[in-house]
């Protein structure tokens, strides 16, 4: 099957590297930030990959080998139509596979998002905020978010925000396409000339926050909204990490756990993978292909058994007593799965 057209009214498909026209010079969007935005280029960190820029945004690279060939699918309920590649690259730099690789990423960090309701660790569920920084810097974002009073949670960095000039338009296309704003300048000509750099932290995250007084004009955060469910997480994050910033170191990693979200805090008893239906993003429907008629099934992230890593204790000298596997706390195992590490 072809590539889709792009959508209607944004004007020719992605050219060169920016999605712009391929006179752009790119030392130009090199040189757009200075050294002093991104901390982590200094020091003992690693050199960057040439090819990667400080300025850009996931999914705004080179199309990969795979890119021509989709599948359609449609939902039964309400007819949303959903265009996937046959084969995905899953590299974060390609515009066509990386809504795929939004949507794996989103749901591992997803169950570790919801983790700390399940090992009952907290009874309040995770609020989504948001804050500015004044670098583009995973540091400074956890120094914020713990001085907010955020006792743990994740963290996705945003480089952009699109022009207030262009604010409208994509405003107006992305209802009248039922498509994510960012997606829509990732397909249009404007491509990156249609951001402006603006740094700024989102936290999916747990803790008493801070009081602003009410008709305050000082700013400290914004409070989106209070998420109910892993679902809801999952979502939430697939939608912040479709447009968060470019990573430009090579672990490429997107995303940052903190406080009681830490790998070093709460792990799953058992972790793997299953099959399941391709839902609706509109309605929660069933998505079948249109040309064969059948159910579409993909491969998802599955993690059981969320506890709370107990910390051994320390043996001053001599050999030290027997230390038992640690026990699990609030386990959502089945019945009959063994709940040791």
């Amino acid at each position: 099957m072809k590539a889709p057209a792009p959508l209607g009214g944004l004007g020719e498909p992605m050219g060169g590297f920016f999605g712009c026209s391929d006179e752009v010079d790119p030392a130009m969007y090199r040189e757009a930030v200075p050294e002093a935005h991104y901390p982590e280029r200094s020091g003992n960190s690693p050199p960057l990959v040439d090819h990667m820029l400080v300025h850009s945004m996931v999914g705004m690279g080179e199309l990969c080998e795979n890119s021509g060939q989709f599948r359609v699918g449609a939902c039964l309920k309400c007819g949303h139509e959903v265009v996937m590649p046959m084969k995905s690259c899953g590299r974060i730099e390609c515009p066509r596979c990386v809504k795929t690789w939004a949507r794996r990423a989103s749901e591992r960090t997803g169950c570790r998002a919801f983790a700390p309701i399940h090992a009952l660790v907290s009874k309040h569920h995770p609020r989504h905020i948001s804050f500015e920084l004044e670098n583009l810097s995973w540091k400074e974002a956890k120094k914020k978010a713990l001085a907010l009073g955020a006792t743990g949670g994740i963290l996705v960095l945003h480089a952009h925000r699109i022009k207030p000039q262009f604010a409208q338009m994509f405003e107006i296309m992305a209802e009248r396409c039922s498509a994510n704003r960012y997606d829509i300048v990732r397909e249009s000509a404007l491509g990156l000339d249609a951001l402006e750099f603006s740094p700024h932290a989102h936290a999916i995250c747990y803790g008493r926050f801070v009081d602003v007084e009410k008709g305050s004009g000082v700013y400290k955060y914004r409070n989106i909204r209070k998420l109910n469910s892993q679902a809801a997480c999952e979502k939430t994050l697939s939608y912040l990490l479709g447009h968060s910033a470019l990573p430009p170191w090579p672990s490429k990693n997107a995303v940052r756990y903190f406080g009681i979200c830490s790998p070093q805090k709460i792990k799953p008893s058992w972790s793997g993978k299953c099959r399941s239906g391709l839902d609706c993003p509109c309605c929660g429907g069933v998505v079948i292909d249109k040309e064969s008629r059948e159910e579409i099934f993909i491969t998802r992230y599955i993690a059981l058994g969320w506890h709370i890593i107990l910390p051994r204790p320390r043996v001053t000298g001599g050999a030290g007593p027997p230390v038992a596997p640690n026990r699990v706390w609030g386990t959502n195992l089945p019945p009959g799965l063994c709940t040791s590490q």
